[in-house]
């Protein structure tokens, strides 16, 4: 009887709290791992290590970490048993390390792109110049490549067809306004340093003068 109380509680609560954003949840939490797939591929492990989090730091086979506000050190000894990363939705602004509860270290993070979990990514401003420019279908597609997106994820968060999504995609990766890069079965779009200047200045354009 409490087994089914408490299932009837948790499955509340998916419906109230997380269905309602999971297809989000679930898009930064890919992108962030293919993010650090990528940065480990160009970098190696170090270079994606040391940008994982502020108070991460990789020293050969270990990893440590530092919360000089709480004058607090801790090493995490990885000792060829590698380490699994966890980005968490839900996690604080500090890492969380486990010494291998699950058979081997963990570290949880905080993803990037957090913010957007909570964002509606239809949403347009008035009189934006880039939408004026390139169409508010377009614009929609390359403000959601801040972070790496699939055709898939772009077509299910801006309510577009993965066909048109596709054709954005394609004319905006020729103009370099975005780059692409395969991971597995999957295949990423990002904006451009070029397009995010270019949005940039665009919020801060005044359409009145």
């Amino acid at each position: 009887m409490a087994a089914r109380r408490v299932a009837a509680a948790l499955a509340a609560y998916w419906d109230t709290a997380i269905a309602p954003h999971w297809d989000q949840m679930r898009s930064v939490l890919e992108a962030d791992i293919a993010c650090r797939a990528r940065q480990a591929a160009l970098g190696g492990i170090s270079a994606m290590m040391n940008d994982l989090h502020p108070q991460l730091r990789q020293d050969r086979s270990s990893i440590l970490l530092v919360k000089t506000f709480r004058t607090f050190n801790k090493t995490l000894e990885v000792g060829g048993r590698g380490v699994l990363l966890m980005p968490s939705i839900f996690g604080g602004p500090d890492v969380m390390f486990d010494q291998g509860t699950l058979g081997m270290p963990v570290i949880s993070y905080r993803p990037d792109g957090l913010g957007t979990v909570w964002e509606n990514g239809t949403s347009t401003i008035s009189g934006d110049p880039v939408s004026a420019l390139m169409g508010k279908g377009r614009t929609a597609v390359l403000r959601g490549t801040g972070l790496p997106r699939t055709t898939t994820d772009l077509a299910r968060e801006l309510h577009l067809s993965g066909a048109t999504v596709s054709v954005h995609l394609s004319v905006l990766r020729r103009c370099g306004m975005v780059t692409s890069w395969r991971s597995g079965q999957r295949v990423f779009y990002q904006r451009t340093p070029l397009a995010a200047s270019i949005l940039t200045a665009a919020s801060h354009s005044d359409p009145e003068r």
